[in-house]
């Protein structure tokens, strides 16, 4: 009997071993082992009766399963868990802390033209006089219905962009009176814009209304 029993604990020990959790192992070995005490302590009960051994079989392997399975769940929850395989773990950048900023798009150079010095094609109109100008370019304003190519106040310099050329610049001079403006003279000019010069002025004076 004792032989037997040895071997059924061995029985069921081999295969608790394969794909099973700590409490399910416990519990078939606990089971084998307790039913292999139980049959041995019932047969040593009322002269070695083989109901006996049954019966205390039974029982041990009863108490045996529970207890088996607390243990190995116990055992179970004791082991340190397995690492992660295959994740890198990326560093956290700490509270607070803001995020680097993209950096500033690349914005592309715009050429205006007569930005370079020396253009031959910038220049400057220059009311050196206390009267309110009407610049007109190019136009003859008595027979053409057309804004002023500029309004110029007593002593403005305003720059303004001609091309290489003759130009021609009427001015017409008004004065503000109490029965309201009132004009003073009118100048008619040629400007001409020359390639090799570094620019241009055209400068208007009192006695360019007389």
């Amino acid at each position: 009997m004792k032989k037997l029993a040895l071997l059924l604990v061995a029985a069921l020990a081999l295969p608790a071993c394969a794909e099973m959790s700590g409490a399910q192992k416990g519990a078939l070995v606990g089971a084998g082992t307790g039913a292999a005490a139980g049959a041995i302590i019932g047969s040593q009960v009322k002269g070695n009766r083989s109901g006996h051994a049954g019966t205390g079989a039974v029982i041990g392997a009863l108490g045996g399963a529970a207890a088996g399975a607390l243990i190995g769940d116990a055992m179970e929850q004791k082991k340190p868990a397995a690492p992660q395989q295959g994740g890198v773990l990326q560093p956290v950048p700490p509270p607070g802390q803001p995020a680097a900023s993209p950096p500033p798009p690349t914005q592309a150079s715009v050429t205006v033209p007569g930005q370079y010095a020396g253009d031959p094609t910038r220049g400057q109109f220059v009311n050196g006089t206390p009267y309110q100008l009407k610049v007109y370019v190019d136009v003859d304003p008595p027979r053409e219905s057309s804004a002023p190519y500029l309004t110029m106040s007593p002593n403005d310099v305003l720059p303004a962009n001609l091309d290489v050329g003759a130009h021609r610049v009427v001015a017409i001079a008004t004065r503000d009176t109490q029965l309201g403006p009132r004009t003073v003279g009118r100048s008619d000019r040629q400007l001409r814009i020359d390639v090799r010069a570094p620019g241009w002025e055209l400068r208007f004076t009192d006695g360019d209304f007389r």
